[in-house]
């Protein structure tokens, strides 16, 4: 049996996709012939930077590693311990990398922590793994010293759409959806910019829901629709458990995701397990995980993200035809691929400790 060991140090009750990734992979263990270990002391501090730097000092220290009896320890989202110990294997995965190309849309804290400690946890890693081929693609352009370590191994949808649901947002018209905390790097005011260039007509028709928990930036999102005047036509919907999730989404017309940086994008993937199409952007991974199921806008142009609204609404055809091309897509990504070739990694990096 092998023993993988990680810190939990999630805290926020409503799952994030880094939180997702982590719960997938641990309650897919049983009969795998892996046992995980929350290496994590049993309860966190909530206070909110002291929990931080609670948080950070016990996985960068590796506390209660070498008690646990792990043969593998794992970090799922960029953090390995400081300094590695004899007979462990180390095991890394890696999202994005916002701090190197887009460091503006973090906050100060967070791009503190990444410059600080992503690169010795790249150099520690006996593998990393890449949510994407754009991933990979950033690691070997920042870190070449260590592109042998790096594996692809995707992400996938979550949200079981044969789940019945209950919840239905307040507007009965057709929507426009966008899904995503609410942060800088989401690009939200573009988002408002463009949709408050569309006709009154269209407005009226198709309102924008904006879903999400907020993040860093202090954004005001109820803030902003009034000052673009779309206090009748825009919402902003708190959300408490996939199955309202998945009502918002299979009850879209579109989904408006034009991010500035993704490392993967999850909200793509859970729009087209719906057969929802996407508007999103022509940067980082979007391209890769949207495949046909979509458009691409610039990101940086309200211009850009208006007109392809547009387009998806008065070309009903089009709509249609990227749907269908959206539910293919989905079928493209599955859990199962993504927990086995994680598994293996594990195992594998038994191997390579050992060579090295």
């Amino acid at each position: 049996m092998l023993r993988i060991g990680y810190h939990d140090t999630s805290s926020d009750e409503r799952m994030n996709g880094i939180t997702r990734y982590l719960i997938n992979i641990i309650s897919s263990s049983n009969g795998k012939d892996l046992h995980f270990v929350n290496c994590a002391p049993k309860e966190f501090m909530k206070s909110s930077i002291l929990s931080r730097v609670y948080k950070a000092i016990n996985v960068l220290l590796g506390l209660n590693i070498r008690s646990s009896g792990i043969n593998v320890y794992w970090g799922p989202a960029h953090r390995l311990p400081l300094f590695r110990m004899k007979n462990i294997s180390y095991v890394l995965t890696v999202h994005d990398l916002v701090w190197k190309i887009c460091p503006d849309t973090m906050s100060l804290t967070g791009r503190l922590m990444e410059r600080l400690f992503y690169s010795s946890a790249i150099k520690n890693a006996d593998i990393i793994i890449a949510v994407s081929d754009n991933t990979a693609k950033d690691l070997v352009k920042y870190f070449p010293k260590y592109s042998h370590k790096v594996r692809i191994i995707p992400l996938a949808n979550s949200l079981n759409k044969s789940a019945r649901t209950k919840y239905s947002p307040k507007c009965v018209n057709k929507y426009i959806l966008y899904v995503g905390t609410i942060e800088p790097r989401k690009n939200d005011e573009n988002i408002l910019l463009a949709y408050s260039s569309l006709s009154d007509a269209t407005k009226k028709h198709y309102k924008l829901i904006l879903v999400g928990r907020m993040g860093w930036g202090g954004i005001n999102i109820k803030r902003l629709i009034a000052k673009n005047n779309l206090t009748n036509h825009a919402e902003y919907h708190h959300y408490d458990n996939d199955q309202q999730l998945m009502d918002l989404y299979k009850n879209a017309y579109c989904l408006l995701f034009p991010s500035f940086y993704e490392g993967f994008g999850l909200p793509i993937l859970e729009a087209h397990n719906f057969g929802i199409p996407v508007i999103t952007s022509n940067l980082s991974s979007m391209p890769e995980i949207l495949g046909e199921g979509g458009l691409l806008v610039n990101p940086y142009s309200t211009e850009s993200i208006q007109k392809s609204i547009e387009l998806m609404i008065n070309n009903p055809e089009l709509r249609n035809s990227l749907s269908e091309k959206a539910k293919i897509n989905s079928k493209k990504f599955s859990w199962e691929k993504t927990i086995q070739k994680t598994h293996q990694s594990f195992i594998d990096s038994i191997d390579v400790n050992i060579r090295n």
